[in-house]
């Protein structure tokens, strides 16, 4: 079967690139200045989950640091990005890594789904540690890396193994992405320099264009009504609980001092629109 590495790759290059950073162009602009509030200058930045880099525009974040390093499962992805930009990848670090390790856990999640005991096997996730060391950091940016965590290629694997989808199949590789998650969150933390920025971005939930609600929500996000959209928020995780962006959004900032929060709207593509949680902080 596909390694998270190949998974990811075939993944992003189903994807129409240059159609995709234009549609993204306001929310990419939205997304770099909220970055731009933060301290930069001069400071050793970690981008984790840089992809195709159409979340940021890179060139400006260049104006304050030139020591960026990228972090992506598919760093290729990355290359092919700076090049269309004019930049030399020379100029950047590159870091190509699946931060769950999951390959190396492969065989183990196989056996657990024909034996059907998959809580068996987050119980050995629980027990491990990420077995990479990413450096020290000044800045650290999350980009939304969650709700892409494994999840379809873990699904994918089992009903392939299986050959049917069985009851709670979803609910039992959720829980087990949420560990991945936890100790992914707890390695970039440790990657940070006491005091350092830590801005986390992670999509929440998601709306189709034709939903009614999503012209409530773009309203209260334009008019800057954060206690409105807060309120809604928290209203949507009461009633149909953590989705895998919004549990590892929190489970990052729980870690860390919270010195503002911001929503935006992406789009996505033409008929979804997700919100997108953004968090400045510090260590």
């Amino acid at each position: 079967m596909a390694t998270v590495k190949e998974f990811n790759h075939i993944l992003n290059r189903s994807y129409n690139i240059s159609e995709m950073y234009t549609q993204w162009s306001k929310y990419r602009s939205l997304i770099t200045e909220f970055i731009k509030d933060v301290d930069l200058v001069g400071k050793s930045l970690l981008i984790v989950g840089s992809g195709h880099l159409n979340d940021i525009n890179i060139k400006e974040l260049m104006t304050y640091t030139s020591n960026i390093t990228f972090v992506d499962v598919d760093i290729q992805s990355t290359v092919l990005a700076l090049h269309k930009r004019n930049l030399e990848p020379e100029m950047f670090n590159l870091i190509e890594l699946d931060l769950t390790s999951f390959d190396k856990f492969a065989n183990q999640f196989d056996n657990a789904v024909k034996q059907g005991n998959l809580v068996e096997f987050r119980e050995l996730i629980e027990k491990g540690a990420m077995d990479y060391n990413l450096g020290m950091y000044d800045s650290l940016i999350i980009l939304p890396i969650y709700t892409q965590i494994l999840f379809q290629q873990l699904v994918n694997r089992a009903e392939s193994i299986l050959g049917f989808k069985p009851d709670g199949l979803h609910n039992d590789i959720m829980s087990i992405i949420a560990v991945f998650i936890d100790k992914i969150n707890a390695t970039l933390y440790t990657s940070i320099h006491v005091n350092g920025q830590v801005i986390i971005l992670s999509d929440v939930f998601e709306y189709d264009v034709s939903d009614p609600m999503l012209k409530v929500l773009e309203a209260s996000i334009d008019d800057h009504n954060q206690k409105e959209i807060n309120a809604f928020y928290e209203s949507y995780l009461q009633a149909y609980g953590y989705s895998l962006g919004a549990y590892g959004l929190y489970n990052m900032a729980e870690k860390v001092t919270i010195e503002s929060e911001k929503f935006f709207v992406w789009n996505f593509d033409d008929r979804r629109r997700l919100i997108v949680k953004g968090i400045l902080s510090k260590k």
